[in-house]
C-alpha cells in the first residue's frame, strides 16, 4: 500500500511539474505575456537561450545514462543505495534529468518569470524525494549512506567531489626555482593558482604560486608582459585566514592590515600542508 501511495505521489508531482512548465511555455509563446526583454536586448536573450540549451543537453544526457545504467547494472538493484556510475554525479538522476530538461525549456523563453517556475519545480521535486525515497533510506546507523549524502547532491548534479589536486610538473619546477632565486627565500609547501586583487576579479589577476617561509606567507608570479611580481606578509601581520574547496580547485585568502593574498583555482601543490603550516604559525 505504501509503495502504491509513493508511486501515486511521484506521478502527481511529475504531472504538476509538466503542467506548470507547458502552461508557462504556452502563455509566453502564444499570447506573448510577461515579455521582459525588447528585441534589441540580444545579450540577455542569448544568455537565457544558451543556458537553456545547455541544461536540456545535460538533462537528456543524464536521462539516457540513467536508463542505460538501470537496465544493465545489477548493482543498483542489489544495494540499498547506488553510489556508482551516474549516481556519483547526483543521488536522484532521473528526477534531476526531468528538472534540468524542464528548466532548460523554461529558460529558452528568455523570461525572468521562468526562474520562479524553476524554483517551484525544484521545491516540488525536493519534497517528493525527501518524503518518498530519503525517508526510507535515511537510516542514522547507515554510515556509508550518510557519507554518500554529504558527497553527492540530491537533485542538482555537481562535480567538485571528483576534483583532485595535482603535483608540479617539470615546467612548474622551473617556475619554483625562478621564484626562489627572485625572492631569495626557501619556499615551503608551494601551491599554484590564480591571484586576484580587485573586484570584479577579472580586472586584475595573475597566475602564480603561494608559499610559506620561516617568517611569513608569500606570492610570486611571472609573465612575459608584466615581468616578476612578489609579495611577502609576515605571520604576525595576518589577521584572518580563509580557505576552501570548490568545483575548480582550492582557494585561500590571507588578510593583513595593509595587504592581502587572494588565491583561487588552486590545482597544484600540497594544499593541506600549506594550510596546516599557516594555522600553526598564525595561531588562527
Amino acid at each position: 500500500m505504501k509503495i502504491k501511495n509513493k508511486r501515486i505521489g511521484s506521478f502527481i508531482s511529475l504531472l504538476l511539474i509538466g503542467t506548470l512548465t507547458f502552461s508557462f511555455l504556452f502563455f509566453t509563446k502564444s499570447r506573448h505575456l510577461f515579455n521582459f526583454f525588447n528585441a534589441d536586448q540580444k545579450l540577455y536573450i542569448t544568455l537565457f537561450i544558451s543556458l537553456g540549451i545547455l541544461l536540456i543537453i545535460v538533462g537528456f544526457f543524464l536521462l539516457i545514462k540513467t536508463i542505460k545504467q538501470s537496465l544493465t547494472d545489477d548493482e543498483i538493484s542489489k544495494t540499498e543505495h547506488a553510489d556508482l556510475g551516474v549516481y556519483n554525479k547526483v543521488r536522484n538522476p532521473f528526477y534531476s534529468s526531468i528538472f534540468l530538461i524542464s528548466s532548460g525549456s523554461l529558460l529558452m523563453t528568455a523570461n525572468f518569470l521562468s526562474l520562479g517556475i524553476i524554483v517551484t519545480n525544484w521545491l516540488i521535486l525536493t519534497t517528493l524525494i525527501i518524503f518518498t525515497k530519503e525517508s526510507k533510506r535515511n537510516n542514522p546507523s547507515d554510515e556509508s549512506y550518510l557519507k554518500y549524502m554529504l558527497k553527492v547532491n540530491r537533485l542538482i548534479p555537481w562535480f567538485n567531489q571528483y576534483f583532485k589536486i595535482r603535483s608540479f610538473n617539470s615546467k612548474d619546477q622551473f617556475y619554483l626555482e625562478q621564484a626562489k632565486d627572485f625572492l631569495d627565500k626557501e619556499l615551503i609547501a608551494p601551491v599554484m593558482g590564480v591571484y586576484f586583487t580587485s573586484f570584479p576579479k577579472i580586472l586584475w589577476f595573475r597566475r602564480g604560486i603561494c608559499f610559506v617561509t620561516e617568517k611569513g606567507v608569500g606570492f610570486y608570479s611571472y609573465d612575459v608582459f608584466r615581468g616578476h611580481y612578489g609579495q611577502l606578509i609576515a605571520f604576525d601581520m595576518i589577521s584572518s585566514f580563509i580557505y576552501g574547496r570548490g568545483m575548480f580547485g582550492y582557494s585561500l585568502r590571507l588578510q593583513a592590515s595593509n595587504a592581502s593574498i587572494n588565491l583561487y583555482f588552486i590545482q597544484k601543490g600540497n594544499f593541506e600542508k600549506i594550510t596546516r603550516y599557516i594555522k600553526e604559525k598564525t595561531n588562527l
